[in-house]
């Protein structure tokens, strides 16, 4: 009798297997995400509670360009890794973030590996080895331990299909790959990680030119790049405007990456060194994220052995990933101070360990189809079949080495009864928690017992998550407003100046009591002394006087001083030749909505509107920084640097006036337009049919 089932060959047999294990596993990670973060700090530190609020001001119906919940409020859009532009990331609106944030990091994971497997397949390898590289190339050591940070994952997962684009654009010579290609490359700049960014365009340039191109094509390439730039600059123009006036909070080049030569042995196993942050751990523990190199023993050999090979591609694979390795180490070289080296110190040479993985699976693939052409019903097969079974358990296993999985302490019961009493307390004023952000990582049960530490002590950025606004702040740069604050907050116990009062913090959560009569202890929250300030300014206030001093240190020496008299007088800077100290008027009148005295609805308007007894200043104390606007009774006024720090509108004269502040980088609604511009001649052109030569 002849068989009814049609023959199914061993290539069709494994690819099935591997389609179901690799689905099996996703809807595991699935489970076992839900209602879970992975245990890295920044996760629930900083990249949670930012998404957190850009959730909320979308759900407001505003772009989140300004942050008032920290640093005394902050540029948000312009910081690098706010991710605001990022579409993918609306999808929190439907979703709400505390199930949505995982999710999506599976969805970017999945992504990823898709665009590695059709990098591989554009190379022509076989699709075996494609398929189980895909995998790897997303549970490579690296990549495992960046799956909560959504931004890095985000940047690095577009590696792939940027290669893949290009391939195209060079093969097929259709204008809809070039255009694919560009929009990639500017997607990738909205992900929200420059670093990935920078290290991705320098591969992209080398591997093209090592295409020996025509001149044409690398036209095409440079138009591709520039139109890249074009559809990010709604991200990259404010941030470069942020750059230029904001101050960074750690010193550039001060990096302890791959310090030492034993950090290498990182690429023979993930955690060869230990974990980090145990006492004997020998290498960089602030930083061991970008500090893993492992992406499997099977693709190392196979790296190795390429350069073994004489295959052109594949050597240029291999001995691009040894440069990317010689890049990372190459600030402890002796001699290594000149221009170009500066350079790479801004640009942090070890977050080019995306781009390392990706060159050296890349070129272990290549090794891997030349060793293996036929791998399927050859003598090789027993070979295969061990080989691919390893890589299989690789896979699997680095994750479950790396992978430590903690309850959302955002979601904590107790979290909830702590916003609500700080919540209380500090009333519409700032908060400062002063407490250090000591962790001490362990892999038995730390994170279950301990994560909620730092989340209960309400150091920034966790206090974004529950709305409540902060004097501190972490961000990779910072107004030089904050900056001067910090100075003077780390002038220690007690605060005898004006200067908090000034900053509207209510509320202080410090190791230590206060006794003063301008402080107040109140309670305990954990071990945190809960502490009222209770001569704290408020947003904005009527000064009636002002008070001019030569410079904005002698401002703020005035205002830690008690009795400054700073509710009678703004303090503010003889002008001279500097123009830093006012902030251009905005050029348009405002349609006046009426405003019942201090109305501050989202974090980048405010309105004050009262009857002034006679002239003097309405003074904001959000951070003074460029791209405020300032109009009274609709007419545009310029804006007074402050207390050194602050905003201060003039008013001629007294009577009912309404004064509204407006937080509207010039830099943003270009870079917008031209964005939005850009984004729509490219969708136009890749619907297009128009083939080139």
């Amino acid at each position: 009798m002849k068989n009814p089932f049609p023959k199914i060959e061993n290539k069709t047999l494994f690819l099935y297997f591997l389609t179901i294990l690799l689905s099996l596993s996703l809807i595991n990670l699935f489970i076992l995400f839900r209602n879970y973060l992975p245990a890295v700090p920044d996760t629930m530190f900083y990249f949670y509670p930012d998404q957190q609020f850009n959730l909320s001001v979308f759900q407001q119906g505003f772009i989140p360009l300004w942050n008032p919940l920290i640093a005394c409020g902050s540029p948000h859009l312009a910081d690098w890794s706010s991710s605001v532009l990022y579409f993918p990331d609306w999808i929190w609106n439907w979703t709400g973030l505390s199930k949505g944030y995982m999710t999506l990091a599976l969805a970017q994971i999945l992504f990823g590996s898709i665009g590695f497997f059709l990098w591989l397949r554009s190379q022509e390898i076989e699709l075996l080895w494609s398929f189980l590289l895909g995998l790897t190339y997303v549970t490579s050591g690296h990549w495992v331990q960046c799956w909560g940070l959504l931004p890095l994952i985000a940047t690095a997962s577009f590696i792939p299909w940027i290669f893949w684009a290009l391939q195209k654009a060079l093969s097929h010579k259709h204008l809809k790959w070039w255009l694919l290609s560009s929009l990639f490359l500017g997607i990738q700049i909205l992900a929200g990680y420059p670093f990935y960014v920078f290290y991705t365009w320098m591969l992209v340039v080398l591997w093209f030119l090592f295409q020996k191109p025509s001149n044409v094509a690398i036209s095409r390439l440079g138009l591709a790049l520039l139109g890249a730039l074009v559809i990010g600059c709604a991200q990259w123009l404010p941030f470069m405007d942020f750059w230029s006036s904001g101050v960074r909070s750690t010193p550039i080049g001060n990096f302890p990456y791959f310090d030492r030569p034993s950090e290498f042995l990182t690429l023979l196993q993930p955690d060869i060194l230990g974990f980090p942050g145990r006492d004997n751990y020998p290498a960089a523990v602030p930083n061991w994220v970008f500090g893993d190199l492992y992406f499997g023993l099977i693709p190392l050999f196979f790296w190795i052995s390429a350069f073994f090979k004489r295959k052109k591609q594949n050597l240029f694979w291999a001995w691009a990933a040894l440069l990317v390795l010689i890049i990372m180490a190459c600030l402890n070289f002796p001699g290594t101070k000149g221009i170009l080296f500066s350079i790479l110190a801004l640009m942090n040479p070890s977050k080019a360990v995306c781009i390392f993985i990706f060159a050296a699976l890349t070129s272990s693939a290549l090794s891997l189809n030349s060793f293996f052409k036929n791998p399927y019903g050859s003598k090789k097969a027993p070979w295969v079949w061990m080989i691919s079974l390893l890589i299989i358990v690789n896979i699997f296993w680095t994750p479950a080495r790396l992978l430590h999985l903690v309850a959302n302490p955002y979601g904590d019961p107790q979290y909830q009864t702590s916003v609500n009493q700080v919540r209380l307390l500090a009333g519409p004023h700032r908060v400062l928690s002063l407490k250090a952000n000591t962790l001490h990582f362990e892999l038995n049960g730390f994170y279950e017992k301990s994560s909620l530490g730092p989340i209960l002590s309400f150091l920034p950025n966790t206090n974004m998550v529950s709305n409540i606004r902060s004097a501190g702040a972490y961000l990779n740069f910072t107004t030089s407003s904050f900056n001067e604050l910090t100075k003077y907050l780390l002038k220690g116990f007690p605060y005898k100046g004006d200067l908090l009062d000034i900053a509207d913090v209510g509320l202080l959560l410090l190791p230590q009591s206060l006794n003063s009569k301008k402080f107040k202890t109140v309670g305990k929250l954990n071990d945190n002394f809960l502490i009222l300030n209770q001569q704290a300014s408020g947003s904005m206030l009527y000064i009636p006087g002002s008070i001019e001093k030569s410079s904005r240190p002698e401002v703020l020496y005035s205002l830690t001083l008690p009795k400054s008299l700073w509710r009678q007088k703004v303090y503010l800077e003889r002008n001279g030749d500097k123009s830093d100290l006012a902030l251009e008027p905005a050029r348009r009148d405002l349609i006046l909505t009426g405003a019942e005295r201090f109305q501050k609805p989202i974090g980048s308007r405010a309105s004050f509107s009262r009857n002034f007894p006679a002239k003097g200043f309405v003074t904001f104390n959000e951070s003074c920084a460029p791209g405020w606007r300032a109009w009274v009774d609709g007419k545009p006024e310029p804006i007074l640097r402050a207390y050194g720090l602050f905003m201060a509108v003039p008013l001629s004269e007294g009577g009912p006036h309404q004064v509204d502040f407006r937080y509207e980088p010039t830099s943003f609604r270009l870079g917008a337009f031209i964005s939005l511009l850009s984004f729509g001649w490219l969708v136009f052109g890749g619907l297009s049919r128009r083939r080139i030569s």
